[in-house]
């Protein structure tokens, strides 16, 4: 990886994990982790909206690799799943199916949305 490459994704990667803190409501207690989920979800439609249409590799890096990968988050989600065993079974695995399946939907939906050609 070059230096520059390097550089590009270390920058959207510093501006996806500031757009995750500033959504995230600091203090909010509740029983489902709303906001890491609907950050999730965000950034996997967004990362297959680059996927679909970015072509430009340094591009492509920084927000794929850079902003997509700061904005998301598998380590909070961890925590909270771990948190979560120790409350409602039902709401563990509400979240880690939303999160899972959620995730790989908006990706692959954003995906197929955006990706230009005929429609297969």
């Amino acid at each position: 990886m070059s230096r520059r490459t390097a550089v590009v994704i270390a920058l959207g990667g510093v501006l996806g994990a500031t757009v995750r803190w500033a959504v995230a409501l600091p203090g909010e207690n509740t029983t489902f982790p709303w906001w890491t989920l609907i950050v999730n979800l965000l950034g996997c439609a967004l990362l297959g909206a680059v996927v679909a249409r970015v072509d430009d590799p340094l591009r492509r890096a920084g927000l794929a690799t850079g902003f997509c990968g700061g904005l998301t988050t598998f380590s909070t989600f961890a925590v909270e799943v771990a948190e979560l065993q120790q409350t409602s079974t039902v709401v563990l695995w509400t979240y880690v199916g939303a999160s899972l399946l959620g995730g790989a939907g908006a990706f692959l939906a954003a995906r197929a949305v955006l990706t230009p050609g005929e429609p297969t």
